[in-house]
């Protein structure tokens, strides 16, 4: 799961897909990128929120999830 602050998708496409869904725009390729980007990478929906360092950051961890299992 990445760190607070590092949300930014890897890939620029998955950034344009966001924005053109965001706009309106999007046509079903880049809707299906965007949510798989914010479901998976974004929001770490089914990556491991523990972190043994800090029960902050595992509670923030644990909002992310939540916020990608609501979508799906």
């Amino acid at each position: 799961m990445k760190p607070p602050g590092k949300f930014l998708p890897d890939e620029l496409a998955d950034i344009h897909a966001i924005r053109a869904v965001f706009a309106g725009t999007a046509d079903e390729h880049q809707q299906r990128r965007a949510v798989k980007c914010i479901v998976n990478e974004i929001c770490g929906t089914y990556d491991l929120t523990f972190d043994p360092e800090s029960d902050r950051q595992s509670a923030f961890n644990e909002g992310r999830r939540y916020v990608g299992r609501t979508l799906v």
